[in-house]
């Protein structure tokens, strides 16, 4: 079975990767029937072409680490030669540098670090079969894809009846996790004063609570999401219903984070 080919067609058709859950569904029941294949085997063989494209981004990772220790290391030293001062003394280049590299080295992210991201070069993954450079949010929609398309070929559990959805229930930081998400998918108000979209968001919803609390918790969601990676996944789960009613074209980034959170828990 080419689980890559099955994987790029998924992606690079537009028709599939509008529909991508609904395709990889698809392309496992016809190998079911075809070649009598098991869910976990197929798509444990999709999840496995991911794997790789999230090791090559890793690499590149662990690569620019290991420069920028031994570029610290050598500044320390006083071992770095340094090709232009810039109108600066050797002393205050390196601890230019040091202060550059250790900078760097606080930001460690699954497709990045510091100032530098990378993305996937399929050219050299795929023999040049696409010459396309692929970013991580764009490994991590097809993932999900993947997984979701895997969770209906599971057996059904009998849902529960559907429960209304008492926006009361929300605690203040729900609340601003709502708003950060229809906030960054650009649903709200056009003002480009942030205080005026978040009051407008209180004033909407009736959000009982001052707005310096609800500012502050607003930016504690932002940080826990994109810096720390410690949002609770129950919360972004809890808050799903909510947006797919009000704010529904926030659900795919939702989705996509809950997936990067699980696979980044910070150890403590």
């Amino acid at each position: 079975m080419n689980y890559l080919e099955i994987v790029l067609q998924g992606y690079f058709n537009d028709n599939n990767r509008e529909f991508l859950e609904g395709y990889f569904f698809r392309e496992f029941k016809k190998a079911e029937k075809e070649q009598f294949f098991e869910a976990v085997e197929f798509f444990n063989g999709c999840l496995k072409v991911i794997e790789g494209w999230e090791k090559h981004l890793q690499d590149k990772v662990f690569e620019r680490q290991r420069e920028l220790h031994l570029m610290l290391n050598h500044a320390k030293n006083g071992t770095l030669s340094y090709a232009e001062l810039e109108g600066k003394t050797i002393e205050e280049k390196r601890q230019e540098t040091i202060q550059y590299c250790e900078q760097e080295l606080k930001d460690v992210r699954p497709n990045g670090i510091g100032s530098l991201s990378f993305t996937v070069h399929l050219n050299s993954l795929t023999n040049g079969r696409i010459a396309y450079n692929m970013a991580h949010n764009e490994v991590l929609q097809i993932k999900l894809s993947i997984l979701k398309a895997f969770d209906k070929t599971q057996p059904n559990i009998e849902p529960l009846p559907p429960q209304p959805i008492v926006e009361g229930s929300f605690s203040v930081l729900e609340w601003a996790t709502i708003f950060y998400y229809a906030d960054e998918t650009k649903l709200l108000t056009e003002s480009r004063l942030i205080k005026t979209r978040l009051e407008q968001f209180m004033s909407k919803h009736q959000i009982n609570t001052t707005f310096d609390n609800f500012k502050t918790k607003y930016y504690e969601a932002k940080k826990r999401i994109n810096e720390k990676n410690d949002y609770p996944i129950n919360k972004l789960e809890l808050i799903i219903p909510f947006l797919k009613e009000n704010y529904k074209q926030t659900v795919t980034k939702v989705d996509n984070d809950i997936t990067f959170l699980k696979e980044n828990k910070p150890e403590y």
